[in-house]
C-alpha cells in the first residue's frame, strides 16, 4: 500500500474502467451514475484539480510493480463525514484480501482526520454483489434503506395487460396543449413540489422527443385528478430502447377509488403499442401503497440503488 502519484493514473483509470465494464455487463436499467461510463485518462488530475477528489486521499495497492487496487477516501472533518469515493481492484487480484485492505486504510485515515462515519459517496447496484459482498464483510451497514430509489421491472405480456377500470364518471385522457398548467398544478398537489410551469416546458414538453399520447389524466366529474406519463430511454451506445413510468399519482381526495391503478394500466399498455418488452419505473419502499399497486400490477423489484455507510466510532 502506497500513496498516489501521478505516474500512476494510467493504471488507476484502467482499474476504474475495468469496474465500470462490470457494470455495463449487467442488464440496462436506465437510472445509471457515472460509475457505468467509460473514464479517460486524465480522468483522475482533472477531478483532483477541481478540487472533487484529494491527492492525499488516494492509495493504491500494489502487487510488485503493478497497482493491483485503488481507493479514494474524501475526508470533511467538520462534518465528520468521509466519502468512500471509489474502490477497484484488478480481476486477478480479487479475493487475496486487497480490497479490505483498501477499505481499511481508507477508515484509517478517515478516523484519523476525526469523522465519524465513512459513507459510500454514490449509490451500490444490489446486483454488483461483489461489491455489496466486500462492503458488508468489512462493516458496511446499509442505511436509508426505506428511502433509497429501487428500479422495479414489468414485463409486458398481453395477456396479463389490464384495460383502465375506473368507477363511475371517471375517465383517461391524454395530453393535448394548453394541459401544461393542469399538470403543473396536479404534480405540485400530489407530491409536494415546486415546479413550475417554465420547469415542465424545459424538462418534458418543449423536447424534440416529447410524445403527447404517453401523457395520461385521470379526469372526475370533468375535473383532472391523476396524472402518469410513461417515457422513451434510448440506450447509451447501440442497445435497445426501453420505456418508464413516471410521475403517477392521483389528488387526495380520489385516492382509494382504483385511478392510479388504471394511470398505471394505462401506460402500460401504451408501452406495449409502442413495441416495448418491458416497463421500468422508479419508487422507494416507503411508498408503500405505491409499491403495492405496482407489485400487484406484475413489476419486480430488479435492482435496489443500496447506500452503505461504515461507523468509526
Amino acid at each position: 500500500m502506497r500513496a498516489y502519484v501521478p505516474a500512476d493514473e494510467p493504471a488507476v483509470v484502467e482499474l476504474l474502467n475495468l469496474a465500470a465494464a462490470d457494470l455495463r455487463a449487467l442488464p440496462w436499467l436506465m437510472f445509471d451514475t457515472e460509475d457505468f461510463r467509460e473514464k479517460p485518462l486524465g480522468f483522475v488530475s482533472n477531478r483532483i484539480c477541481q478540487a472533487l477528489v484529494e491527492a492525499s486521499g488516494i492509495v493504491v495497492a500494489c502487487v510488485g510493480s503493478q497497482v493491483a487496487g485503488v481507493a479514494s477516501c474524501w475526508c470533511s472533518p467538520e462534518d465528520h463525514v468521509a466519502l468512500l469515493q471509489f474502490v477497484a481492484v484488478q480481476p486477478e487480484f480479487r479475493r487475496r484480501g486487497i480490497g479490505s485492505a483498501l477499505l481499511d486504510w481508507c477508515a484509517y485515515q478517515a478516523r484519523g482526520r476525526g469523522c465519524r462515519e465513512l459513507l459510500v459517496e454514490r449509490w451500490v447496484d444490489s446486483r454488483n454483489r461483489s461489491l455489496c459482498a466486500l462492503l458488508t464483510a468489512n462493516g458496511f451497514r446499509q442505511h436509508l434503506r426505506g428511502q433509497m430509489n429501487v428500479t422495479m421491472c414489468a414485463r409486458l405480456q398481453p395477456q396479463r395487460l389490464e384495460e383502465p377500470d375506473l368507477p363511475r364518471g371517471c375517465s383517461v385522457t391524454t395530453f393535448s396543449p394548453g394541459d401544461e398548467p393542469e399538470w403543473v398544478r396536479l404534480k405540485n398537489a400530489i407530491f409536494g413540489s415546486h415546479t413550475t410551469e417554465e420547469w415542465f416546458a424545459g424538462n418534458y414538453t418543449s423536447r424534440e422527443d416529447f410524445l403527447p399520447e404517453g401523457w395520461f389524466f385521470a379526469v372526475h366529474r370533468g375535473r383532472k385528478v391523476g396524472i402518469a406519463n410513461v417515457l422513451l430511454h434510448a440506450h447509451p451506445t447501440e442497445g435497445p430502447v426501453a420505456g418508464s413510468l413516471e410521475w403517477v399519482g392521483a389528488s387526495r381526495e380520489v385516492r382509494g377509488k382504483g385511478i392510479g391503478r388504471a394511470l398505471v394500466a394505462a401506460c402500460m399498455r401504451r408501452l406495449y403499442e409502442w413495441g416495448l418488452d418491458d416497463a421500468l419505473l422508479l419508487t422507494q419502499y416507503f411508498r408503500e401503497p405505491a409499491v403495492k399497486l405496482y407489485r400487484s400490477l406484475g413489476f419486480r423489484v430488479a435492482r435496489e440503488h443500496r447506500m452503505y455507510g461504515k461507523k468509526l466510532v
